[in-house]
C-alpha cells in the first residue's frame, strides 16, 4: 500500500523542491544513524509525507550538505536531525515490517519467500523501533489483527474495513503542541488512510478477482466489478467517437441540472442509524428540480420516516 503519496514536482516552485528534497534525503540519513545502512531501503514518499505532517508547525528546517552513497562527491543538502524525522523512521519501521508480513501470510510458500527473508532481515531493527514508539506498534497489531478477521469473513463493508486500516495511521499522530492540531493530524492521517486502502483495492479489483483473494470493493458491489472488468476487457482508446462524446456531455449537462444530489441509489448510506430512507429522500429533493414541488411533496409524504 505504499507508492500513492507523491510529489507533483512540475507544480512545486524551485525553493519548495529543495525543501522537500532536503527533507527526503533527511529522512534516508535518519534511517541509517537510528538503524543501519540497509534501513535506507525502506526510504519512500510516503514516509517523506509522513515526517512532513510530524513536524511542528513552528518548526523551521535547516539543512546541510552531506555525502552520501548516492552523491558520494558534491553531496546534498539535507534536513539536519530532528524528532519529526526520528518519529517518522521509527513509524516507517514499524509499518514496513508489518506490511512484509502481511505479505508473508498472502502469499503462497514461494511466492513469499522474499517478503519473509526481508522481515526476518528487518527484525531487529522493528524490535527497536517497537520498543522507541510501542503505543503506535501495538495500534498496528490490533488494527491488523481486526482487518484479518474483516478479510476471513469477507466482509461486504468498505467502511469497516477502509477505517481499521486508517486507524493505524491515525495513531501515528502522537501528542503536538496544542491538543487542536492533534486532532487535526489525526484526522489529515485518518483521512489519507481511508484513501490509500480504498485505492489500492482499486488497483488489486483484477489481480484479486482471479486469485480469489479478498477485496472490500468486489466484496460491496460483486456484480457490478464483474460488469465493470467484463466492460474494461473489451474497452481501448478511439472506442468513442467524437459525436458520441458531444452527445454524452449533453446528456450529462442535462442529468446534472435534474439532479441537486448525485445519489445513485447504491445503498451505500444504508442502514441509517434513525430508520431515514436516505436515497429515497434525496429522490424527493431531486424531484423538485425535475418534475416540481407538488410531486417532490407527495413522494416525500409518502416515506414512512420522515427527516
Amino acid at each position: 500500500m505504499f507508492g500513492y503519496v507523491l510529489p507533483l514536482r512540475g507544480e512545486l516552485k524551485v525553493k519548495e523542491l529543495e525543501a522537500y528534497q532536503g527533507l527526503y534525503c533527511g529522512l534516508c540519513h535518519t534511517l541509517g544513524r537510528r538503524y543501519s545502512f540497509f534501513a535506507r531501503w525502506l526510504l519512500n514518499y510516503d514516509f517523506t509525507f509522513l515526517a512532513m505532517v510530524l513536524a511542528p508547525a513552528s518548526e523551521r528546517p535547516e539543512r546541510q550538505r552531506r555525502r552520501c552513497i548516492a552523491c558520494p562527491f558534491r553531496g546534498k543538502s539535507v534536513c539536519t536531525p530532528r524528532n519529526s524525522l526520528d518519529l517518522a523512521a521509527d513509524e516507517s519501521l514499524v509499518l514496513t515490517y508489518w506490511k512484509l508480513r502481511d505479505a508473508v501470510e498472502d502469499s503462497s510458500f514461494l511466492r513469499g519467500l522474499p517478503a519473509r527473508f526481508l522481515s526476518f532481515f528487518f527484525r531487529r531493527a522493528y524490535r527497536k523501533a517497537e520498543g522507541r514508539c510501542p503505543e503506535f506498534a501495538r495500534q498496528t497489531v490490533a488494527c491488523l489483527e481486526e482487518l484479518r478477521t474483516l478479510e476471513a469473513e469477507r466482509s461486504p463493508s468498505m467502511d469497516r474495513a477502509a477505517d481499521t486500516f486508517a486507524r493505524i495511521l491515525a495513531a501515528a499522530a502522537l501528542p503536538a503542541e496544542s491538543s487542536a492540531r492533534t486532532r487535526a493530524l489525526e484526522q489529515l492521517l485518518y483521512h489519507v488512510g481511508r484513501w490509500i486502502y480504498l485505492v489500492d483495492a482499486w488497483d488489486d479489483l483484477e489481480e484479486d478477482g482471479r486469485t480469489g483473494s479478498y477485496n472490500p470493493i468486489a466484496a460491496r458491489f460483486p456484480e457490478q466489478v464483474e460488469a465493470n472488468l467484463e466492460y474494461a476487457s473489451r474497452s481501448h482508446v478511439g472506442m468513442v467517437t467524437e459525436e458520441e462524446k458531444a452527445v454524452y456531455e449533453k446528456a450529462k449537462k442535462i442529468f446534472d441540472e435534474m439532479a441537486l444530489v448525485n445519489c445513485t441509489k447504491c445503498a451505500y448510506c444504508m442502514p441509517c442509524p434513525f430508520g431515514l430512507n436516505i436515497p429515497e429522500l434525496f429522490a424527493a429533493y431531486n424531484m423538485t428540480a425535475s418534475h416540481g414541488m407538488t410531486p417532490a411533496k407527495e413522494a416525500y409524504e409518502a416515506l414512512s420516516v420522515k427527516a
